[in-house]
């Protein structure tokens, strides 16, 4: 059976990064040489998944076009961002100081 690891964008801050880190564009990290037949048999079995509903695994078959479309999705937002203090998620009040 085939197996291919999603690159994810997460890479340590503050220290040299690893040889294998990921190719990042737009935030998004890139995963390289991914069959068609796998990605095409990948997405049909997990279409419904959220991070690919929200457009948040993509493929494309040309390097530049993967790049200019992670661009194009810069400003959408996984759930895993860092809490804005001033605009809190919904449903959650800013505390009061004390």
């Amino acid at each position: 059976m085939a197996s291919v690891t999603l690159r994810g964008c997460a890479l340590p801050v503050g220290v040299p990064l690893p040889e294998d880190a990921p190719t990042i564009a737009g935030g998004f990290a890139l995963t390289p040489d991914v069959p068609a037949d796998f990605w095409a048999k990948w997405l049909e079995q997990n279409r419904d998944y959220a991070p690919v509903k929200a457009g948040l695994i993509f493929a494309a078959s040309k390097g530049a076009s993967v790049a200019a479309e992670a661009r194009e999705k810069k400003a959408v937002l996984s759930g895993f961002e860092g809490m804005n203090p001033d605009k809190p998620a919904p449903g959650i009040q800013p505390g009061k100081a004390a």
